[in-house]
């Protein structure tokens, strides 16, 4: 068995991991297509903008997510090459990454983290002249 031919197994599961990252991101559009149409038919402009501020940080985390995810499973599938302590270091990272940004993500909205960022980068402007 392990001297056999596995490139039906790993086409299998290569195919599998791309249809269902497919899959997940064009229901995921689709969604958010509906989404983005109901908001656009909201009169209030302040309550579009508030609905959009939040699609937005969701899009921005699921990107996030996804992005190491598909590096992930190409480095795992396609990179051969690679040494091994890279291979753990990617995977270490999906792990890592998403979690890590979620709350600046998120934080960005909230009106105290932005104006004390707005107030350390006035600072900083001033320090330099």
């Amino acid at each position: 068995m392990s001297c056999g031919d596995i490139t039906v197994n790993r086409t299998y599961s290569s195919v599998t991991a791309f249809v269902v990252i497919w899959l997940d991101l064009t229901l995921i559009a689709l969604s958010y297509g509906l989404i983005i149409r109901t908001v656009l038919r909201i009169s209030s402009k302040k309550a579009q903008l508030k609905a959009l501020k939040t699609c937005t940080a969701h899009i921005c985390v699921m990107l996030t997510s996804y992005a190491p995810s598909l590096f992930s499973i190409l480095t795992h599938r396609f990179g051969q090459g690679i040494a091994p302590h890279i291979h753990i270091i990617v995977a270490n990272l999906y792990f890592i990454v998403p979690p890590m940004l979620n709350p600046n993500i998120y934080g960005i909205k909230s009106k105290e983290l932005h104006d004390k960022v707005g107030k350390y980068r006035m600072q900083n402007v001033k320090c330099r002249k």
